[in-house]
């Protein structure tokens, strides 16, 4: 007895993200270790006269500073594939940078010292986005594709395609092209496709008739 298989109505494709560039992560690294290296090295500049006894441990503490700075630089620059480059590390260092400018931020909050208060407050905010940000950046991707249309999830919100949007799509040498009515055109690198079907016809042919069948249907031509 002859049973055909139903094609499947869902694809899940999982795709390889690009989303940051590795010298756009270690510029940011350099940024904070010269952030850190010269408001080290002004406290520690500030003249005795003007510290009082209560302040004079902000000595050691800029000299502190000024050094995790300077080694910050030094690891971006000579170490920058073993420990940049590497998201574990990278991540590592990423926590240390944001516990390094907090102590900053909290104490100069108790002070009432607006200026390095400022600049630690607007580090701390772009560390913590940088944070995140590479976290995801390298977690996988799932795109769902089924007859309500195409989601892609992001970083902030999820783009989502309804079909009488969609031009084709097309999947080819691992690379996964949605090209749209509105001369928009999306491409991932993929690494799995749910069901793997061994050929991409199948799934060719289900999105070819999800765009046939949904044609008529208004366009988001904005």
């Amino acid at each position: 007895m002859n049973m055909s298989q139903e094609p499947p109505q869902n694809y899940r494709i999982t795709t390889r993200q690009h989303r940051i560039k590795k010298h756009q992560v270690t510029a940011l690294h350099l940024m904070i270790g010269f952030l850190l290296f010269m408001m080290g090295l002004v406290t520690w500049l500030v003249p005795g006269t003007v510290k009082t006894e209560r302040f004079a441990f902000l000595d050691i503490i800029g000299i502190a500073y000024s050094a995790a700075g300077l080694l910050l630089i030094v690891i971006a620059v000579f170490l920058n594939r073993k420990v940049i480059q590497n998201p574990i590390r990278n991540q590592a260092l990423r926590i240390i940078e944001i516990l390094l400018l907090l102590t900053i931020l909290v104490y100069t909050i108790i002070q009432q010292w607006y200026l390095p208060l400022g600049y630690s407050s607007v580090a701390l905010a772009v560390i913590i986005f940088a944070y995140f940000w590479e976290r995801n950046a390298h977690a996988a991707r799932i795109l769902t594709i089924d007859s309500q249309g195409v989601r892609v999830p992001g970083f902030f919100r999820n783009l989502t395609l309804a079909w009488q949007d969609v031009s084709r799509i097309i999947l080819r040498h691992a690379v996964l092209t949605i090209d749209c009515h509105n001369n928009r055109l999306y491409q991932f690198d993929v690494t799995q496709v749910s069901p793997d079907e061994g050929s991409p016809e199948p799934f060719h042919s289900f999105c070819e008739a999800m765009i046939a069948t949904h044609r008529h249907l208004p366009k988001d031509d904005w």
